[in-house]
C-alpha cells in the first residue's frame, strides 16, 4: 500500500529520519489505522527505522508489525536496520541499472539522479555517454572524453 509520506507511523519516520518503537500503536496518534481497516489486520506494536541511501537521504522506511512474543527488542532493531541498509542498496543498484540502460537509450537525464559516476562504452571499447558524477570524478568534459577509447580515457590522472 502507498501513503502519503507524511502520514502514520512510517510517514513520521521518513519525514524525520528517526527509528520508532511503539508498543501499543493504537492508541499512538500518528498510528494510521487504513492498512488494518483494509486487510482486517490488527497492528499491536510497530518498529519503524528509515531506509537511508549511501548519501544519507531517507529513501523510504520498513517496518515491522505486531510482534508475537512481548515487545520488540534491541536485536530486533538491528535486524530490521540490517535488513533496511540492504533494502537501500538494492534499491540504488536497481536505480543504477535503470539509469545506465536509459543512458544507452539516450535518456541522459535520469542517469543524473544517480551519484555514482555511470560511463557506457560501445562494442569498440568507445565513450558513449558519461554522466556528470563520472565528468567530476575524472576532473573532464564530455567533449573531453566521448567517442574516445577507454584506455585513453583511464590513462594518466584517471588510470
Amino acid at each position: 500500500m502507498r501513503f502519503p509520506s507524511d502520514r502514520g507511523i512510517a510517514g513520521h519516520v521518513f519525514t524525520t529520519g528517526v527509528t520508532i518503537d511503539i508498543p501499543d500503536a493504537q492508541v499512538d496518534s500518528r498510528f494510521n489505522p487504513e492498512f488494518d481497516e483494509e486487510t482486517g489486520f490488527v497492528t499491536r506494536s510497530v518498529l519503524c527505522v528509515p531506509v537511508i541511501n549511501k548519501r544519507g537521504e531517507v529513501i523510504g522506511a520498513s517496518q515491522a508489525l505486531s510482534r508475537t512474543t512481548g515487545p520488540f527488542t534491541y536485536e530486533d532493531e538491528s535486524r530490521l536496520k540490517a535488513f533496511t541498509a540492504e533494502i537501500s542498496s538494492v534499491l540504488e543498484s536497481a536505480q543504477m541499472f535503470d539509469a545506465t540502460e536509459n543512458m544507452n537509450e539516450g535518456k541522459q537525464g535520469s542517469v543524473e539522479i544517480v551519484s555514482d559516476g555511470v560511463i557506457t562504452f560501445d562494442n569498440q571499447g568507445n565513450v558513449m555517454t558519461c554522466n556528470t558524477s563520472g565528468l567530476k570524478i575524472m576532473c573532464a568534459t564530455l567533449e573531453d572524453i566521448l567517442h574516445r577509447p577507454a584506455h585513453e580515457v583511464f590513462a594518466g590522472p584517471n588510470a
